[in-house]
């Protein structure tokens, strides 16, 4: 029987930066995080961790740290002795035991004989934790209920050991210089006056980028966020599977396999995390400080993919709404980090082109086949036209499909049903980003009474470019649209009655009011004051919040809170 072994093997180098110098190669791995628990120290959960020391740095050694879970140890109780041993460049310092509960502080000195010129090791190790480690991995896995009652009860022992989580190290220091502080936002404090050469601040961005879908645009758009702001980046395109469409042209020459940067930064659905490494191996992580840039729309997120927070240390989402629902199950931070929106675009298709009727106000109801067209619910959109529009022909409605083929059973059924109504067309075609836009300024409205949004691109485009949108009133995009620059549609909260692609049965979402669309949908038909209000509001609120600027400067920001850029 063998244990589980990590895609990421055993541990992950983190680069060191600073805003003006960088280190040769001082980094540390092995620690871990607790969520929750993220200025208290770090353990070590595969019972060996490492800190690099740069070249030419000397002096004693100092560790600080706490032994105990200050939320759960009571004062009186009577700790378990825990024993860890300090190396440097392979030679044991020395060796320490704990046997109550507290801070601790120690400080090593050493023979300088045993320096190298270049980088040294610091090793920390636990001891004795090896064989538990293995009972308490294997009792916790699938494994588990194979095996006979007498061999359950034995592992049982050992399924809730705690034992590591309570040793957590707090600061690293080397000669009276702070080398790490985990205690800090700043995590590293490097030593600069022995750091030689020029930082290179710099990302790798990593998405299926020559596909069509919201995930890559938001991948793009990052980028162009990033260089924005003078953080240099590499665009690395994946090779794992994507069903949406493929073009070669998109990037032409811009995408590189070198992953070079310190920081990777993952756009990818989150469910299919755990495939990067079976396409592209296990290095594309490792050095790295690895950051999963992750949506999601319903109010729980699935368990299932739990197990890809194994690859990252960081989440990144693009709204408040998906970040509170990922950091309920998340074991490392959730920040909340939009999706820029801006973009200029050369035009030369016609409005025929796209099935425009050349004089009618026209209604858009836009969206993705790939992100599940339940959730996006174009009926909605649908009913409430003609609720508003029965009997009026110089108002149309285009629904723009994308990526759907007609072996589909549920997009049969929404092109018979557009067939029998008046005054709506469907479009089911794969548009450049430039076509796009420009089918958005051909149109009048967009509308979107989705079920539930992980952000809402489209809606956020459409705005920018000036345009009204009707939207239901639920998950993330109620954080940049109101009734002052749009137009939010009523709703009930409805459990999902049947599984829904990756939706599971049992979850809510939104059932929004389709006469109350209709009501909104007639208003900015009839009330040229109000539309023209709501399309100059919508424009000015999406450029100010999701401009380059704005998005390039909350990345840099992060990125030096995390790295000391």
């Amino acid at each position: 029987m063998t244990q589980k072994i990590s895609y990421r093997e055993n541990y992950q180098r983190i680069q060191i930066s600073t805003r003006k110098v960088e280190p040769k190669d001082p980094v540390y791995l092995g620690f871990k995080t607790d969520t929750g628990d993220l200025f208290k120290g770090r353990w070590i959960p595969e019972n060996k961790a490492f800190v690099f020391i740069p070249p030419g740095l000397r002096g004693d050694i100092t560790i600080d740290g706490f032994y105990g879970l200050t939320s759960e140890v009571n004062a009186n109780k009577i700790a378990k002795p825990i024993s860890f041993s300090v190396h440097l460049n392979r030679k044991r310092l020395q060796t320490f035991t704990l046997d109550c509960y507290g801070k601790f502080y120690f400080k090593l000195n050493y023979s300088e004989h045993i320096l190298k010129n270049g980088e040294n090791c610091i090793k920390i190790s636990l001891n004795k934790f090896r064989l538990r480690s293995f009972f308490a991995n294997l009792g916790r896995s699938h494994l588990y209920f194979i095996f006979p009652e007498t061999i359950r009860k034995f592992l049982n022992k050992y399924i809730n050991e705690t034992g590591k989580r309570r040793f957590k190290i707090s600061k690293i220091g080397v000669g009276g210089f702070g080398l790490i502080d985990f205690n800090a936002t700043k995590v590293f404090l490097p030593a600069t006056s022995f750091l030689e050469e020029k930082r290179t601040l710099g990302v790798n961005i990593v998405s299926h980028f020559r596909h069509q879908n919201g995930i890559t645009e938001g991948a793009r758009l990052a980028a162009k966020a990033a260089q924005h702001v003078g953080i240099a980046t590499k665009l690395i395109e994946l090779r794992t599977y994507c069903a949406s469409p493929y073009d070669k042209n998109i990037l032409a020459g811009q995408l590189t396999t070198d992953n070079s940067y310190p920081v990777n930064i993952f756009h990818i659905d989150p469910g299919s995390m755990d495939n990067i490494p079976r396409v592209h191996g296990s290095k594309i992580f490792e050095n790295k400080l690895n950051i999963g840039y992750w949506a999601w729309e319903l109010s729980e997120f699935p368990d299932e993919y739990i197990r890809n927070f194994d690859f990252i240390e960081e989440v990144w989402t693009p709204s408040d709404f998906a970040r509170d629902v990922i950091m309920i199950k998340s074991p490392v931070p959730v920040l909340t980090m939009p999706h820029p929106v801006q973009f200029n675009y050369e035009g030369n298709t016609e409005k025929s082109e796209f099935n425009i009727p050349k004089d009618a106000f026209v209604f858009l109801c836009m969206y993705d086949y790939g992100s599940n067209q339940d959730r996006k619910n174009p009926h909605a959109a649908i009913d409430s036209f003609l609720k508003a529009f029965s009997d009026n022909h110089s108002a149309h409605l285009l629904v723009k499909v994308h990526n759907a083929k007609n072996e589909f059973p549920d997009y049969n059924k929404l092109k018979e049903y557009v067939s029998t109504v008046p005054n709506v067309s469907l479009l089911n075609v794969t548009l450049k980003r430039n076509q796009i836009y420009e089918l958005i300024k051909y149109c009048d409205v967009l509308v979107s009474l989705h079920r539930s949004e992980g952000f809402g691109l489209g809606l956020a485009e459409a705005m920018y470019l000036e345009k009204p949108v009707v939207s239901t009133n639920w998950s993330a995009p109620t954080e940049f649209i109101n009734v002052n620059n749009g137009c939010p549609v009523d709703y009930e909260l409805v459990e999902l009655e049947h599984d829904a692609g990756h939706y599971r049965a049992g979850q809510v979402w939104a059932d929004p009011d389709t006469d109350h669309a209709a009501h909104l949908m007639k208003k900015l038909y009839e009330d040229k004051d109000f539309y023209q209000t709501l399309s100059i509001n919508a424009a000015q609120s999406i450029r100010d919040k999701f401009s380059f600027e704005a998005i390039g400067n909350k990345i840099l920001a992060r990125l030096n809170a995390m790295l000391g850029w």
